[in-house]
């Protein structure tokens, strides 16, 4: 089914730019005879000036398709994409982007109008007594920002100062007293037309800046506040929630000495990893010290490299700390099993290698419990067993609880 007129010029048009959208695809289309899909629309390749011999072809304005071939009406020709008489064109008089300005094309010649008169180029009939690209006569050019009144140029009272190629202010940052002299300075102002200078402020270098208000120069050139203070009154002023001004990078910063991690207490005394500051006053967590340089541990040594033990199970719900990553059960030795025991209970009796279990377990009784661990070559290596009914120091079985 053909889609209407509007839609179909429409979606030819999307076609010749790839923006398709909206439009069938050409493999979904069937076409009548005599007909191509273009964007999913039939056409006439023959007389479609949307497409004209193939689907990207797309006609000048004004153009019609003719056997597949664009062509513009007769004596008229193409020129920035649309059909023209050059004859009588007062845009295209002769030749394309030949334009009459003041006069009218006739038999391809422009005729100028009265009080224009012809130069060469385009446009051909100029005003000598107001264009300011042919001024008094044809190729006198006004200065930039010019005016050329009766045949003579000048420059107008909003730029009344003329310099070699351009009129412009000398009340003006970039011509400030004289041709090109800018004033470059932040916040600079052209005082009195005369010179560069800081109305009311400071020079501070390339700065023009209020020493009362200004961060970067607070009550002197080039004294800047710390990070996050204020200028007030000349003066540098942190904020009631950091109010201490502390080293940092380059320059300052406001920081709670009382809080902050990096400046606990007084400047640069830097927190172990791992705690906080509290009322000026690094505290680590809860069951950890300060085993290692610059570091909260739990365990009881610091492990080469400056590093906490890590954390292992001991089967029984509790941890101990050991300078080995967890290993599996043959790699269990007997000081973590003594470690693992300590974990449960760190009093009673401790049966190192006499439990019925055989030398490489480790049992600790307390009261009527007692729990057995196995490491090392043990067939029950790595697994721990809690007896909770008597002090018999029952043996692990296969499946009972893991310890590393």
């Amino acid at each position: 089914m053909l889609l209407p007129a509007r839609f179909r010029l429409v979606c030819a048009a999307l076609a010749l730019t790839g923006a398709l959208a909206g439009c069938p695809a050409d493999d979904d289309t069937d076409c009548p005879d005599g007909q191509t899909a273009c964007g999913g629309l039939c056409v006439d390749l023959r007389t479609d000036p949307f497409a004209c011999g193939s689907c990207e072809r797309l006609c000048a304005q004004g153009a019609s398709c003719v056997a597949g071939e664009c062509a513009c009406p007769t004596g008229q020709v193409v020129c920035d994409g649309a059909c023209v008489d050059l004859q009588a064109d007062a845009a295209n008089c002769g030749a394309c982007g030949q334009a009459c300005g003041l006069g009218t094309c006739v038999t391809g010649g422009c005729a100028c109008d009265a009080g224009a008169s012809p130069c060469p180029g385009s446009p051909a009939c100029a005003d000598l007594q107001a264009d300011v690209t042919n001024c008094g006569g044809c190729g006198t050019r006004c200065l930039t920002r010019g005016v050329c009144t009766g045949g003579g140029c000048g420059c107008p009272p909003t730029f009344p100062n003329p310099c070699p190629t351009y009129c412009t202010s000398f009340q003006s940052l970039s011509d400030c007293g004289s041709c090109g002299n800018a004033c470059t300075d932040e916040g600079a102002a052209c005082l009195g037309g005369l010179m560069c200078g800081c109305p009311g402020t400071f020079d501070c270098g390339t700065v023009c800046a209020d020493r009362a208000t200004d961060e970067r120069h607070c009550g002197a050139c080039n004294n800047p506040c710390a990070a996050g203070a204020t200028c007030t009154s000349s003066a540098c002023v942190c904020p009631a929630n950091a109010p201490d001004p502390c080293p940092a990078g380059a320059g300052e910063a406001c920081v709670n000495d009382q809080t902050d991690e990096s400046n606990c207490g007084v400047c640069g005394n830097v927190c172990a990893s791992g705690a906080t500051c509290t009322a000026g006053t690094c505290s680590c967590p809860t069951g950890q010290t300060e085993l290692c340089v610059d570091r909260c541990c739990a365990g009881d040594q610091c492990c080469p490299g400056n590093a906490c033990q890590p954390t292992h199970s001991n089967g029984l719900g509790q941890s101990y700390y050991l300078c080995a990553a967890p290993f599996t059960p043959p790699q269990t030795t007997h000081e973590a099993a003594l470690k693992a025991a300590d974990a449960w209970r760190t009093g009673g009796a401790t049966s190192d290698g006499t439990t019925p279990c055989g030398p490489p377990c480790v049992g600790r009784q307390v009261g009527g419990q007692c729990a057995v661990w196995c490491y090392g070559e043990s067939p029950l290596a790595g697994l721990v067993q809690l007896n909770t009914i008597s002090e018999v120091c029952s043996c692990p079985a296969f499946g009972s609880p893991a310890w590393n």
